[in-house]
């Protein structure tokens, strides 16, 4: 049914069951390996032919609950190189504690050393690693066909979000934090 709707181009029918997979393989009693399986087979679906933030969504959902579930993170490194990349494009992924607490992450490192340090930006730094990260992956960042402006926005809104929690935030420290004016102390 999965691949038919993906081949179809008709995922949106089977959206609302695909993102409850995990519940439907508890309430039904698959086994951990048939779970996984049917989990693999949305993760390729999806990830041949999801188009809209809402299928997106579902995917890095599916995957981060999958990789989750692996023990050797080498034998589906694909999988977490796309689970990080979505991480970093989806607007509603806004923490990254979780996911730099996978196994998975370690090894991200060493075999996707600059999809790494986007996280790390990400999770830790600003616009101006941003800018200087974008500079020197030029082929990462068109090879997974990452927009650079959708990620900076992404950026953008995450430092808001954070300064938004600081009782006294001013204008200043605003701009600041999204590069809007050349502002030093």
């Amino acid at each position: 049914m999965i691949d038919f709707c993906a081949k179809n181009k008709i995922l949106e029918l089977i959206l609302p069951q695909l993102k409850a997979i995990d519940l439907l393989t508890t309430h039904y009693h698959f086994s951990n390996e048939d779970h996984k399986k049917l989990q693999e087979k949305a993760i390729i679906s999806l990830q041949n032919s999801a188009k809209s933030i809402e299928e997106l969504n579902v995917l890095y959902k599916i995957l981060l609950n999958y990789i989750k579930t692996i023990n050797d993170p080498s034998t589906v490194s694909d999988k977490v190189i796309l689970l990080y990349q979505l991480s970093v494009e989806l607007f509603s992924v806004s923490q990254y504690n979780h996911l730099m607490e996978l196994e998975a992450y370690k090894f991200l490192k060493s075999t996707c050393q600059q999809m790494y340090e986007l996280v790390e930006i990400f999770a830790h730094k600003g616009l101006a690693d941003f800018d200087s990260w974008i500079k020197k992956s030029e082929t990462l960042v068109t090879e997974k066909k990452m927009s650079p402006e959708q990620l900076r926005k992404k950026l953008g809104m995450l430092l808001l979000c954070e300064l938004k929690s600081e009782e006294k935030t001013t204008y200043k420290d605003v701009a600041k934090a999204i590069d809007v004016l050349n502002i030093s102390h």
